[in-house]
């Protein structure tokens, strides 16, 4: 079937006529319009087996969400289209899953389209398990891409930038990176603009970055009553960090706080934004690009949780940038491989490197010092230049925007509280340049002078008229106003910084503690907030028996790195798991106490211990004897949020999930094939980005058997870093000899491998030593 639906394409957008053609292996492709060639190329292609459909109550609407999580919003030219669209997206799954999709009265199909359907799903495959086996591999494989571009967006607390480079200039040098310098059109001296949005009172696009502050600043003077009707949102992305039950229901008040818009469409707007900026100028470049040409990075900080990640994609998404067309980037491994290449080409300058901070086998720590967080990870250079995660990663809200806070508290200090109120209610010009102006102070401040700020004549009126003395008792001799400036002693600044660089130093030494960061030789600084002479030389002076490392443009580093990323098949080749899945079939209930004795007895602790802190995974369901699978996993408080677990389960039959039970369980279940439960792992690792442990009891099993006890065993090899509340339960790998967990599970690793005929795709890595894995 084929024929035109209007799509919704971006949130500024909307929908846009497509032509798309239903084929019978389920995949439905689009064109731009009527395609006059058979086998012309189609602009996009979604595989429709297992995808869910809901339906709007306008009788016109419809969302296709497919087994992997994307999808098609779709509006038809009337109902009946649309009901003849979804009937056929039903028959071609009965036809592929007559066991699993029930098959409802559809006497003579449409009528007079029936035929047509019949040459639609006309294919049959010699066996229905083959069938199944080769759909599972292409819904859990990605097809690669050829694209001729690669751009990168570094969406910051503060603020936000994007680069860019095509495919020909990464290979004559990974560096040849054009990074767009104040997008927009107000030009600025840096290479990043404000994350601030203001959009109309209906909600449209009005403006973003610098453009957005200096139009909402006219506003507040010329039209104030339109300007309260508007919405202006900034300094909203530390929300996703501090919300740990993120939904996407989640609302954002603006800055008047009364008004609230979903934050998914307030990502989505900024995004695309961005998006579209970038693409004009690359186009200008290559003026034969279209937006498919070109594979989207978005960098995201390392702590965030995988709800967080998700809610980005999501964001995305209604940008326009659809998931086959855009890959995360962890911020502190960006910065680490723009590092990496800026030693290579150092050395292939004839220029020293840093000590040979980035040669292979060096470890290091990424400091990513942003605006609203500070992450930091622990990496390992391998043999092929690639980098591995040596411990997860971890950070707190430290940036750069607790100094803005604490400046602005000082402020009020000084003058007043209802002085600066005033002034940045009244004044939104001046207000805006006394934020740029603090943030130059920011970053270079040092200890050996005054601090001092320009005062807009507007904030002196105001100070004058509430103290003629100008300055408050408290600050005499600490602070005073001299030819319209405010100068400040090094002592009141330095106790502004004093918590912000103490919890970052003391954060950074609590890591280099770990038995796993030991041959650490060096600390990378990144960031905006890496600007900031006085943070650096605090840091220098503190790791004086390490390296440290703080290149030229710290803040765009993280955006340079994201691009090179974005070119490379695969730059990191491993990550600590957060968290572990188990997949049992056929397994035997074991009672909880006598579970809980056995878990006690390999941590080494004892058992009343064990129960009263977090409860432990303690029983497998009984099954049927076939290939019905139980998929459990364990769960925390702020695991996962249901949003994200719908995500990471959307490959099963039904999108909907249990809640967690009581003891902290949550059960799904699936039917498969006996002989593709290894694409199933694959697809569980490729979605959560964590291992994976199955245990095969079946009536046609693999030579692999892994108990219960066993399970329970290798379990702390998988998990790590356990939270501080939870150390009396602690599972990580040190409490059990690690070397006997390493083997058994290499032991495991190879028997999936050898017992396979995946063993080509399987994503798993199998290491001889444990040197290897560390």
């Amino acid at each position: 079937m084929e024929g035109t639906l209007k799509r919704r394409i971006s949130f500024f957008t909307g929908y846009q006529d497509k032509w798309f053609v239903l084929a019978d292996d389920g995949n439905i492709k689009q064109f731009e319009r009527q395609p006059t060639e058979t086998n012309q190329k189609p602009k996009w292609t979604m595989n429709i087996i297992l995808a869910d459909v809901t339906t709007k109550d306008d009788g016109i609407r419809f969302v296709v969400t497919a087994s992997n999580g994307r999808t098609l919003k779709l509006k038809a030219p009337n109902t009946e289209e649309r009901e003849k669209w979804i009937k056929l997206f039903k028959i071609i799954n009965e036809k592929h899953f007559p066991l699993i999709y029930s098959k409802k009265e559809d006497k003579g199909g449409f009528g007079a389209k029936a035929e047509e359907q019949k040459n639609v799903v006309h294919s049959e495959v010699s066996s229905a398990e083959k069938r199944s086996q080769e759909l599972f591999k292409n819904m859990s494989l990605k097809p690669k891409r050829n694209y001729t571009m690669v751009a990168a967006i570094d969406f910051g607390s503060a603020y936000s930038g994007t680069a860019f480079s095509s495919k020909s200039d990464f290979t004559r040098n990974p560096l040849h990176i054009c990074v767009m310098e104040g997008v927009g059109k107000i030009s600025t001296m840096s290479t990043k603009i404000p994350t601030v949005l203001l959009l109309n009172p209906d909600k449209k696009f009005e403006a973003f970055g610098n453009e957005a502050e200096e139009k909402y600043a006219r506003l507040t003077i010329n039209d104030p009553q339109y300007a309260n009707q508007c919405y202006y949102f900034t300094r909203f992305k530390m929300q996703l960090y501090n919300n740990r039950n993120l939904k996407k229901s989640l609302t954002i008040k603006d800055i008047s706080g009364k008004k609230e818009m979903k934050a998914v469409d307030v990502f989505a707007a900024c995004i695309e934004y961005l998006k579209n900026a970038t693409f004009t100028r690359a186009k200008e470049q290559i003026p034969s690009l279209e937006e498919e040409d070109i594979h989207w990075v978005l960098t995201v900080p390392a702590i965030w949780t995988e709800a967080a990640r998700q809610f980005m994609i999501d964001a995305a998404e209604k940008s326009g940038i659809y998931e086959d067309n855009l890959t995360l980037a962890l911020e502190p491994e960006a910065a680490a491989l723009c590092c990496r290449s800026l030693e290579i080409e150092k050395k292939d300058k004839g220029q020293s490197p840093q000590l040979g901070s980035f040669s292979p086998g060096s470890r290091f720590l990424v400091v990513d010092l942003g605006g609203g967080t500070v992450d930091i990870t622990a990496n390992e250079v391998m043999t092929t230049g690639q980098i591995k995660e040596i411990h997860s990663a971890s950070g707190g809200p430290w940036g750069g925007n607790m100094i803005n806070t604490k400046m602005w508290s000082l402020l009020r200090e000084i003058f007043g509280t209802e002085v600066v109120s005033t002034f940045s209610l009244n004044n939104r010009d001046d207000y805006l340049d006394l934020v740029r102006d603090i943030e130059r102070q920011k970053r270079s401040f040092n200890s050996d002078s005054k601090c001092t700020i320009e005062l807009p004549s507007s904030l002196i009126i105001e100070v004058k008229k509430s103290n003629p003395d100008m300055v408050a008792e408290k600050y005499k001799g600490k602070a005073e106003i001299k030819k319209k400036k405010l100068q400040i002693i090094p002592e009141v600044l330095k106790s502004i910084f004093k918590e912000s660089i103490d919890k970052i130093i003391g954060y950074v030494q609590k890591l280099l503690n770990e038995p796993e960061t030991s041959k650490v030789k060096s600390i990378l600084l990144v960031g905006g907030y890496a600007s900031c002479g006085l943070l650096v030389h605090a840091i220098k002076e503190h790791f004086n028996h390490l390296t440290v490392i703080c290149p030229l443009q710290p803040d765009v580093i993280v955006l340079k790195g994201a691009v090179i990323m974005g070119h490379m098949e695969t730059p990191v080749v491993g990550r600590m798991a957060k968290y572990h899945y188990g997949v049992s079939v056929n397994g035997n209930e074991v009672q909880k106490n006598r579970m809980k004795v056995k878990v006690a007895r390999n941590l080494g602790l004892p058992a009343k211990t064990l129960a009263k802190g977090r409860k432990s995974r303690t029983r497998v369901l009984q099954t049927e004897k076939s290939s019905w699978t139980y998929t459990l996993r364990k769960t925390r408080s702020d695991a996962m949020s249901e949003d994200e677990k719908k995500t990471a389960y959307n490959f099963w039959l039904s999108p909907s999930i249990s809640r967690p039970t009581g003891n902290k369980k949550d059960i799904k279940r699936v039917r498969l094939g006996p002989h593709i439960y290894s694409c199933h792992m694959i697809h569980v690792l490729n979605k959560t980005q964590t291992e994976a442990f199955l245990e095969f009891q079946t009536t046609h099993p693999p030579d692999i058997k892994i108990k219960q006890r066993k399970f329970e065993n290798l379990k702390p090899y998988f998990v790590r870093a356990a939270r501080q509340q939870d150390m009396s339960t602690c599972c990580c790998r040190y409490h059990i000899e690690a070397r006997s967990i390493f083997k058994k599970c290499m032991e495991f690793r190879k028997n999936v491998l050898t017992n396979h005929d995946v063993a080509d795709t399987i994503q798993i890595k199998v290491f001889e030593t444990l040197s290897d894995f560390d």
